[in-house]
């Protein structure tokens, strides 16, 4: 008899995977959509261009800084963000954003902005963490 066949003739099911794997199936797939991801927020990071440094100088560019500051921080992935399946932002990391801005100024707003660096070199967090 075959053992491939029942005894009313039809195919048996192949046997269930054993658990080793599973685990290696499973493993792989998370290695796919992990690269996936990257692809996808190496490509949104790309899209965006980093923000101008901010000199401090007028309220008209501080709006334009923090405008593009804001797009360019949203498209970087984890690395500022908290990020759903997709690798979209959907919640920002307050204390990396707040890091990054202060690194974009210079001139008046880099004086202005030393205390706050002054706060995270002393390992501190400046502004309450927001």
């Amino acid at each position: 008899m075959d053992p491939q066949n029942n005894p009313e003739g039809g195919v048996a099911p192949p046997p269930p995977p054993d658990a080793m794997t599973q685990l290696a199936e499973a493993m792989a797939t998370l290695a796919n959509v992990s690269t996936m991801q990257l692809a996808n927020n190496l490509g949104k990071a790309k899209a965006v261009q980093k923000p101008s440094p901010f000199k401090g100088e007028q309220g008209s560019d501080a709006r334009r800084f923090l405008a593009a500051f804001t797009m360019w921080a949203m498209a970087q992935g984890t690395v500022l963000n908290v990020v759903d399946q997709q690798g979209d932002a959907v919640d920002r990391r307050d204390l990396e954003w707040i890091r990054a801005a202060l690194s974009y100024l210079t001139g008046d707003a880099a004086v202005w902005a030393s205390p706050a660096m002054e706060e995270f070199a002393a390992g501190r967090v400046p502004f309450d963490n927001s």
